[in-house]
């Protein structure tokens, strides 16, 4: 018999793609759900006698299952303390078939879950033994087909829209300002708009990224970010306060400034995916005429012409992808000079002379030879305390024995020589057991990892807050406790 204290849970779910596609359907909405289902509840009182708990997921996709009160579901669901799910239809539940399957016919039946889908006819308990599942699997697959297909459909009328040359996005892009008549219409600001000119003007006259971002710095013109925060899109608010070469090469080189607007440049990877793809230029979606122009097409050229050979003379170089050294005052990721005898600055320094990113300045082969010798002294303790390898042998064998068992205990459950109750409890010690020995063997291997080829393999960043003091992270804390 259930106990009492397992709780019954209605979940609910919309998504942002039923909004889109009309406002008018109430029948997806979380209110509808909700008098759906406890409407059930009052038709099936045993249900309802249940402590009642209600997980809302609003505006989460239904092709993945990454989402908040679903995970905290399932957590508690595998912590024993759910007696029931109820849902409106699979479709709520999720859109995955494969997914969906795995929950329907493996997941719940083994935590002896009751599942409810109301408008599919779909109870756990009456098709328990029987060709259910069948017919539940088709529909997930129709579930899923049509997700796709959906996908597919609200593409092709956002691609409509586009070409159309409707402005689809929530903040109009520098320089510009959405119309107070349609939404989907750009005019110019003229406040931003006179900055823009300033810099195609002066990249036209030759001047280079890195002199037209301090010049900006130096009159105090606020950056994109800082402008777009001054008129109350406070999502920019933690965004960099400096103009830099990136952010000067990104305006001139946008043709936007032209009077067009460009969709497609980017593409969703698969549905339900958060990833994107690059779109090949032949491919994307050019709208010319579509709001006024900032700046001439002779005017565009011209400073398109001269920047490109600008911006390759660059004196200094990025720390790559595996830079540990950062900024003590801004937090940025140091750069390399190409000096005979290198040296580490912040990027900042060179735009604006009052920022005290200028003092963070140090000499790269005087720091290495530093860290080596810190890494060194730690290399010799470890090597003392090296743990050997029988260690780890004997734990391995250890979780292989643990595994077995496992293995054992589920066939005795299958054959009913055990109850459900004493399974759960067993099965719970020997994945503790595995767990423990699992640690231990991680926890050993890295105090053994001694034989690292660079100072990045020890260190996971160096802020350098001025010559001569700087914080080190270590990527093992046993090390970092050890400075501490």
């Amino acid at each position: 018999m259930v106990s009492e204290d397992k709780s019954v849970i209605l979940y609910l779910r919309v998504s942002c793609e039923d909004f889109k596609l009309s406002e008018a359907i109430e029948s997806n909405s979380i209110t509808s759900q909700r008098q759906l289902l406890q409407q059930y509840l009052q038709k099936n009182q045993e249900l309802g006698t249940s402590k009642i708990i209600e997980m809302i997921d609003d505006g989460f996709s239904g092709t993945n299952f990454q989402r908040p009160q679903f995970e905290k579901m399932i957590e508690l669901s595998m912590k024993g303390k759910v007696k029931c799910i109820i849902v409106k239809d699979f479709s709520r539940f999720g859109r995955n078939y494969i997914e969906l399957g795995h929950y329907l016919e493996c997941v719940f039946p083994m935590q002896g879950i009751r599942f409810i889908s109301v408008n599919d006819g779909f109870d756990s308990e009456q098709v328990r033994g029987t060709t259910g599942g069948l017919e539940v699997s088709f529909r997930n697959f129709i579930y899923d087909m049509y997700c796709k297909d959906l996908s597919k459909k609200v593409k092709s009328a956002i691609a409509v829209r586009q070409r159309q040359g409707e402005f689809l996005s929530p903040y109009a892009f520098y320089g510009y300002k959405k119309s107070e008549e349609n939404k989907h219409s750009l005019v110019v600001d003229e406040e931003a708009a006179k900055v823009v000119r300033e810099i195609f003007q002066m990249a036209a006259d030759q001047y280079s990224t890195y002199r037209i971002a301090r010049s900006l710095n130096e009159k105090g013109i606020l950056t994109p970010a800082e402008y777009k925060k001054k008129m109350g899109l406070n999502r920019y608010c933690n965004i960099s306060s400096c103009w830099t070469q990136d952010k000067v090469t990104r305006i001139v080189r946008d043709e936007r400034y032209l009077g067009k607007l460009i969709f497609n440049k980017r593409v969703r990877s698969e549905t339900g995916s958060k990833k994107t793809v690059k779109v090949s230029r032949e491919n994307w979606i050019t709208v010319s005429g579509t709001h006024p122009a900032i700046i001439p097409k002779e005017l565009y050229d011209q400073a398109n012409g001269t920047l490109k050979v600008i911006h390759e003379k660059k004196k200094v170089q990025s720390e790559g992808k595996r830079g540990i050294y950062f900024c003590g005052s801004c937090g940025k990721k140091l750069r390399t000079s190409k000096n005979k005898a290198p040296y580490l600055e912040c990027p900042m320094a060179r735009y604006v002379d009052k920022r005290q990113c200028g003092e963070i300045k140090i000499e790269k082969e005087g720091l290495e030879t530093v860290l080596l010798q810190v890494i060194g002294c730690f290399n010799q303790i470890l090597k003392n305390h090296k743990i050997q390898d029988k260690t780890i042998k004997r734990l391995q064998l250890e979780i292989k024995g643990f595994e077995n068992k496992k293995i054992e205990l589920y066939e005795y459950y299958k054959q009913k020589n055990i109850s459900q109750h004493s399974y759960f409890s067993q099965k719970k010690v020997l994945t503790e057991q595995i767990e423990s020995s699992k640690n231990q063997i991680q926890h050993l291997a890295k105090e053994n990892q001694v034989e690292a080829k660079n100072i990045s393999d020890f260190i996971a960043s160096v802020v350098v807050h001025e010559p001569y003091r700087i914080t080190i992270e270590w990527r093992n804390q046993r090390w970092q406790q050890g400075f501490d």
